[in-house]
């Protein structure tokens, strides 16, 4: 797989999960603002887009990708990643040490399960 093609489906797949995120988070909105319609119908229309948005970017990393195992993973983290920091930026949540050091792990992880070996076996 060439390098370009690694960073198609990198990119693609980062931006499908932070748009994914954001669909969540606009969702969440929509149901804060239920007493005034107009708050309610402008993020649900936003969390829409969103995710409509999230959706094609994922499915362009999976035409990308020599595997659907890597964008699906990468995509699933930069959600994850996402929807944290949108918790601890706007809903005053707090993560801890043991939080972000599980997350490191899964990183690590997916990491390790997207590297290519350059010397396979036949």
């Amino acid at each position: 797989m060439a390098y370009q093609n690694i960073s198609k489906y990198v990119t693609y797949s980062v931006l499908g999960g932070i748009f994914a995120s954001l669909g969540s988070f606009l969702g969440k909105l929509s149901g804060n603002y239920s007493d005034s319609w107009i708050y309610f119908i402008i993020f649900f229309i936003a969390m829409i887009i969103s995710n409509t948005v999230g959706s094609v970017f994922f499915a362009k990393s999976l035409s990308v990708s020599a595997t659907s195992l890597q964008p699906t993973l990468i995509s699933t983290a930069s959600n994850f990643i996402t929807t944290a920091v949108f918790g601890v930026l706007f809903y005053e949540e707090s993560t801890s040490l043991i939080w972000w050091t599980g997350t490191s792990l899964i990183l690590a992880g997916i990491v390790l399960i997207s590297y290519e070996r350059k010397d396979k076996v036949s």
